[in-house]
């Protein structure tokens, strides 16, 4: 069609800043967008501060749709999330490109998570339906001390979307809140 594009990458924070840098210059607005660049790193950098001393938690992250239930891994936008705040993932880094892993609740039972987080995304009945089905039926999901101690969390979607792109942050604040208290 001829028709001109400029693709933009959007998987990590550093994008989210290379992505405000860009749109600063298209705009002519680089003070502005350099400003809020400071802001966000000012405001990562506190969060950072307040868990300065506290033992890493080991968490495990859960990505659920209605179709899938999948381990979070570190290479994806919302392992790089946990990471920034502060929290170990359970799950170690899969091939580049993938993300997200198959459900094992046999590898989650032998890495005994502190605290088990949620992500949904999509309708949560289905997802809810979806889980029951792989993982909170299994009578060994209770042996998990993550459960026992009441340490599973759902993670609110309008914090944690898709991609949270420049709440990015937000999201690291709310994490670390959830994991340092």
């Amino acid at each position: 069609s001829g028709i001109p594009f400029l693709p933009v990458k959007n998987v990590y924070l550093q994008d989210n800043y290379n992505i405000l840098k860009l749109f600063g210059e298209i705009l002519g607005k680089q003070k502005l967008t350099a400003a809020k660049i400071k802001y966000l790193e000012q405001k990562l950098n506190a969060e950072k501060i307040r868990q300065k001393g506290q033992p890493a938690k080991r968490v495990l992250m859960i990505w659920g749709t209605p179709n899938s239930i999948l381990l979070v891994t570190p290479n994806s936008r919302h392992g790089e999330l946990l990471r920034l705040a502060g929290g170990q993932n359970i799950v170690p880094p899969a091939d580049k490109d993938h993300g997200y892993l198959p459900l094992s609740l046999e590898y989650i039972m032998e890495q005994q998570p502190d605290i088990i987080i949620f992500n949904n995304h999509g309708d949560a009945q289905k997802i809810e339906i979806k889980l029951q089905q792989e993982l909170l039926a299994n009578p060994a999901w209770n042996g998990l001390q993550a459960v026992r101690k009441q340490q599973v969390h759902l993670l609110p979607e309008e914090v944690f979307p898709i991609n949270p792109g420049v709440r990015s942050i937000d999201a690291v604040v709310y994490l670390g809140h959830l994991l340092y208290p």
